[in-house]
């Protein structure tokens, strides 16, 4: 994603980049490439829309934002006005209809991998209270049988 606010989109792109989205959904649901599950099936279990495309488009109408604020940013100088122009419309539109799924599917996406953090934080934190637990029963063991062999 990063910079992707100087990216010059195709149709093409747009499909690479959906294709990519869908990928990462189901690395995280672990599904494998075999399964017969639909992208549909997939998105409706984690609670998300797609979010990637809009996530870029509204990138960019930030950055055209700034941009238009600088007077010593040119951004048509190697581009036609009227196509630019247009394109930045379309993107306005687009991000004007979707601007509140990008945010709560970002949010879900963030809340797995904090809960997957958690989840090892946990088991390593088991693991380090069962290796300390056997290391002092060893050393009492070893205490007693020293204190029994000495008297």
């Amino acid at each position: 994603m990063y910079g992707c606010e100087a990216w010059s989109q195709k149709k093409d792109d747009d499909k690479r980049i959906e294709a990519a989205e869908m990928w990462f959904y189901r690395r995280i649901l672990r599904v494998k490439w075999t399964d017969k599950r639909t992208d549909e099936s997939v998105r409706k279990e984690l609670k998300t829309e797609r979010t990637l495309l809009n996530l870029i488009n509204a990138r960019k109408l930030k950055y055209v934002g700034h941009a238009l604020r600088n007077h010593r940013t040119s951004l048509c100088k190697s581009q036609d006005r009227a196509g630019w122009q247009q394109r930045v419309r379309s993107s306005i539109a687009t991000a004007n209809t979707a601007s509140g799924d990008a945010d709560s599917s970002l949010l879900v996406v963030v809340v797995v991998v904090v809960v997957v953090v958690v989840v090892v934080v946990v088991v390593v934190m088991v693991v380090v209270v069962v290796v300390v637990v056997g290391l002092v029963v060893v050393i009492v063991a070893v205490s007693l049988l020293l204190v029994l062999l000495l008297y």
